[in-house]
């Protein structure tokens, strides 16, 4: 059975802060454990520069950072919201 966790975060045009968890919003304490997460984040900073870069190189590692036993599947950004599909590694070796 495939399991799917789907969530969205508002970053407020703000760039993730050092001491940001997302693990309580992301790592279930149930007895189910997704196979697929797939993430939203909105309101991203909207500079068309190296900023835009600098947040989502900054989220991207505050989300493999969290969930390390997961892999990318996919990213996309679009002006100022990004998503991320992210796999399970367990779940693909079975």
């Amino acid at each position: 059975m495939l399991s799917i966790l789907i969530g969205s975060f508002n970053t407020y045009k703000q760039y993730p802060s050092s001491n940001i968890d997302l693990s309580p919003w992301l790592i279930s304490k149930s007895q189910i454990i997704p196979n697929l997460i797939v993430i939203g984040l909105q309101e991203l900073p909207l500079n068309f520069s190296l900023f835009e870069q600098k947040s989502e190189y900054q989220w991207k590692k505050l989300i493999e950072k969290t969930l390390p036993d997961y892999q990318l599947l996919s990213h996309v950004r679009l002006n100022g919201t990004e998503y991320f599909d992210i796999y399970s590694f367990s779940y693909c070796f079975r």
